[in-house]
């Protein structure tokens, strides 16, 4: 069990602490309050940013064109100012008037007609048979005209005697009954109009629309339709075609002729309802007028085509929205937006990065939007100058562009959330560009998210992650979303379209990738931000400033290679950047370099060298190292995170001998000049990485002073530092939490019992023991 175990914890010092007197400020949290340059300087930086964004994505307005008169002189060219869509009003109506035109009058095929009429014909027959046959005529002995009077004003027929006699004789015979119903069916079933030159709605020419019962209807010629004289012939052809007797054959035609009437009729109100309908559902003819396009040139005479095109570009400029408004409308958005964003980056993260983090989006976000304006421009220009298909095709450079650039840059330079929330933002900045395109803002929010998880993947060491990123992961990513977005579209087909689309995807990953790894650094520098490939070539130990370290304060050099091991091993265990911690590990101690001869770990020839010094100038001289290492770090530009560290790694502690052997010395004076004299600047600690340095840097100086380096040793070392730190408050101000440091004590002591392991004798080798010639020289 480890030694820092619970088990353990009422023998440690460090932990009675927070068992006596667990004080709030012991795990402080550093306050996240803005001051007033802080927040001026966030403010302003946002406002400006979400005005140029705005500003950007508004389309300026155009200029109404100048109003001529027909036969005007133009006083300059006249051109289109943008590309619009013009509804040709003429060409409207003519379709409209055509589409009216196309619409057949409507005819209803009555079929109570031919129900009211098999009726009359049964009834007739049926009163002949029950009424005059065998009461009116044979017992009241009527006459002829009598009776013919009696069937009119019952059936309403005008019947002439003979013919009534005729029935009368055959006594109302149900087959001729029979033959007169089939013969007025087949007839009534063609359709019969009165008079086929009364109709006058264009039937003659285009033909008509029958309706039939149950609203089936049916497109027929004039021809197709019988009028009564019509009917009236096919009838006495059809009865001329019976075998039967005459006198039977002249009833049946007599009968026919007076129970035929009309059973089609004009449907004027169904009509009208077809002809509104086809008039409303006629699609405006448009056509298009692309910007540059010379209306009339100067000097050129106004036709009224010319007048009337003018009018209607001026129209359609004037149902533009306002420019001021829409600019008002997206910069409120967009305010919204990184108001929205700030309040919860203020909820994840500490203030220095709250700010630095924070004023990227903006930025970024406008030096996209500049580059894709530029891109837009260019690309309009060489498809119109271009002959050859798909370079000719205008909507395959809308995936040219560098949609993945800012992912890129933020997944590099920060973390994967931060990047995603850039490329929702993004996103959005998409739609409003190409003025709510879907399938575009799907495209750059994959694009980017395939950016962010690219940089992941291959770890953001080295400039060549943006192109690997770019190139096997962007790539494939958008084409996969250019088929599927095809494929939606029901518009996949192997194409100059299609391969084009695909062809500017990659060009657009490449371009995207170049333009990231081209910015990367001057982002890096703007905003204080370290990137492990910073951290890379800042530890590397070929540097300059390490081969001084180690010529001229070899023990310096060694002891931070020391610290460096034992703060990066700390840091995987906290889930810190171990890379920024072993860099600034590096770098704490390079104040030495002025005059390292008076720092122990370089003391070889002249040990004793501060004999010869007050303790209150050795302090001076050791206090001062800590500023020297600020200044070489800033000839240096080293990044202001790893200065801090420099600057903190000491705290505000107290050196322990000097301010010791100044009692020694001084006596009750060296109290009263206080131990301040002996402390170090400051600041203390304001991070966990600058408390692991402290700690580590105390440590490992302390174990080397060890005579027996065991693990008991080790323990008892770093528990008395870690004591001593704690009842000074060095660690106030930092966010570290006893938790971490416990585990921080538990690694030191596994990685210094590793670093100074027993090792075998060597057996004849007694390299601790004094040879004869020494022994004699001594005496």
């Amino acid at each position: 069990m480890s030694f820092l175990s619970f088990k353990n914890l009422i023998n440690i010092k460090l932990f009675k602490i927070q068992l006596r007197a667990p004080k709030k400020e012991s795990i402080h949290q550093p306050s996240k309050k803005l001051n007033r340059k802080q927040i001026l300087l966030v403010i302003s930086i946002t406002f400006a940013c979400v005005l140029i964004l705005s500003y950007l994505l508004t389309y300026l307005p155009s200029r109404s064109l100048p109003e001529l008169k027909i036969g005007e002189i133009a006083p300059h060219d006249i051109t289109a100012p943008m590309n619009m869509t013009i509804q040709d009003k003429e060409g409207t109506e003519r379709r409209k008037k055509e589409a009216i035109d196309s619409v057949l009058p409507i005819y209803y095929l009555d079929p109570a007609v031919f129900r009211n009429t098999i009726n009359d014909i049964r009834n007739l027959f049926q009163y002949g048979r029950e009424k005059i046959i065998i009461k009116e005529f044979t017992k009241n002995g009527k006459k002829l005209e009598e009776i013919a009077k009696i069937l009119e004003q019952n059936f309403r027929i005008e019947l002439p005697p003979e013919e009534v006699r005729k029935l009368i004789r055959l006594k109302f015979d149900p087959s001729i009954e029979e033959t007169l119903v089939e013969i007025m069916r087949r007839i009534f079933s063609k359709g019969i109009v009165l008079n086929k030159d009364l109709l006058t709605h264009g039937e003659k020419e285009k033909g008509l629309t029958l309706i039939y019962e149950k609203n089936r209807e049916k497109n027929i010629k004039v021809d197709d339709l019988l009028d009564i004289n019509e009917a009236k012939n096919k009838i006495n052809i059809e009865i001329d075609g019976l075998d039967i007797q005459s006198e039977e054959k002249e009833l049946l035609k007599t009968l026919a002729n007076l129970f035929l009437v009309p059973n089609v009729r004009y449907d004027r109100i169904e009509t009208e309802t077809r002809k509104n309908l086809a008039a409303a559902t006629t699609e405006p003819v448009y056509y298009n007028l692309k910007k540059g396009k010379i209306i009339i040139r100067k000097g050129d005479e106004a036709s009224a085509e010319t007048v009337k095109l003018i009018k209607a570009v001026n129209l359609n400029l004037r149902r533009e929205p306002s420019w001021l408004i829409n600019l008002s409308g997206i910069f409120l958005l967009f305010s919204f937006l990184f108001i929205a964003l700030w309040f919860y980056l203020k909820s994840t993260l500490s203030k220095e990065e709250l700010i630095s983090r924070f004023l990227m989006f903006g930025p970024i976000l406008v030096l996209s939007t500049i580059f894709y304006k530029f891109f837009i421009f260019l690309t309009n220009l060489i498809s119109q100058n271009s002959n050859f298909p798909p370079f000719n095709l205008i909507e395959i450079y809308r995936f040219i562009l560098p949609y993945s650039m800012g992912a890129l840059l933020f997944a590099f330079l920060t973390t994967s959330h931060l990047a995603i929330l850039y490329s929702i933002i993004h996103t959005i900045v998409i739609g409003y560009l190409f003025k709510g395109n879907f399938e575009l803002a799907i495209f750059s929010l994959v694009s980017s998210l395939a950016a962010i998880y690219g940089i992941k993947y291959y770890q953001a060491r080295k400039k060549t992650s943006f192109f690997k990123a770019g190139i096997f992961v962007i790539t494939p990513v958008n084409i996969f979303i250019i088929t599927s977005l095809n494929l939606i579209g029901e518009k996949f087909s192997l194409s100059n379209l299609f391969f084009g689309e695909m062809l500017m995807s990659f060009l657009g990953a490449i371009l995207g990738s170049i333009l990231a790894a081209s910015l990367f650094p001057l982002f890096e520098y703007v905003y204080g931000l370290i990137t492990d490939i910073k951290l890379l070539e800042l530890c590397n130990l070929d540097l300059p400033i390490f081969r001084q370290m180690a010529l001229e304060a070899p023990g310096t050099y060694h002891h931070s290679l020391m610290v460096a091991s034992l703060a990066e091993e700390v840091a995987d265990a906290l889930k810190l950047n171990p890379l920024f911690i072993r860099t600034a590990a590096l770098y704490h101690d390079i104040g030495k370099l002025k005059m390292p001869e008076y720092y122990v770990e370089n003391q070889t020839a002249n040990p004793n060298i501060h004999k010869e010094l007050t303790p209150r100038m050795s302090a001076l001289i050791i206090i001062n190292h800590v500023k020297e290492g600020v200044e070489k770090a800033n000839k240096l530009k080293l990044p202001s995170k790893i200065k801090e560290i420099i600057q903190q790694h000491h705290g505000t502690s107290l050196m322990l001998y000097f301010y010791h052997k100044a009692k020694e010395t001084y006596g009750s004076g060296a109290e009263k000049m206080g131990e301040e004299v002996y402390r170090y600047p400051g600041p203390k600690p304001q991070s966990k990485e600058a408390v692991i340095i402290m700690l580590a840097d105390s440590v490992e100086a302390a174990s080397r002073s060890l005579k027996s380096p065991t693990p008991e040793n080790f323990k008892k070392v770093v528990k008395n530092i870690f004591d001593n730190y704690l009842a000074d408050g060095q660690f106030d101000e930092s966010n570290i939490t006893l938790k971490e440091l416990m585990l921080v004590a538990s690694s030191f002591v596994q990685i210094l019992s590793r670093a100074y392991h027993p090792r075998i004798k060597y057996p004849g080798f007694e390299f601790e023991k004094i040879s004869p010639v020494k022994r004699k020289a001594k005496k």
